[in-house]
């Protein structure tokens, strides 16, 4: 039985948080500041806090061989060894989640339910 393989490249990113926050923006967006002075070290301790909506598209799971040993025992052993010694796997889950960063959330929300048509792509 033959596996296809694809590759895939994942693209890194780095996430970092520097925004410039006027009152406006706290009060019409997802965002909180909270402020506080910890009475120990008397630093001035910042909080900004984002809500984002986001979606679970899915978990998908493989198997992969458990090292390379057992691809060369699959593809080059005899099938009487292969049932002595079987081929070992690991098994991998890779999810993936969407975030929807421009949607406004009311407080207090913890789930947006939305009705979308069948076969349809949200589009921004």
């Amino acid at each position: 039985m033959a596996v296809e393989v694809e590759s895939v490249v994942l693209n890194v990113i780095t996430e970092s948080v520097r925004r410039y926050v006027n009152e406006e923006d706290l009060v019409f967006s997802n965002l909180s500041l909270d402020t506080m002075v910890d009475s120990v070290s008397r630093d001035m301790v910042l909080t900004l806090t984002r809500r984002r909506a986001t979606e679970n598209l899915g978990t998908v799971s493989f198997n992969v061989h458990a090292d390379w040993f057992q691809g060369f025992k699959e593809k080059f052993f005899p099938k009487f060894l292969l049932n002595k010694f079987p081929v070992r796997y690991d098994i991998i889950e890779v999810s993936a989640k969407a975030f929807y960063d421009n949607l406004t959330i009311p407080e207090q929300t913890t789930e947006i339910k939305l009705q979308v048509l069948k076969g349809k792509e949200f589009i921004n």
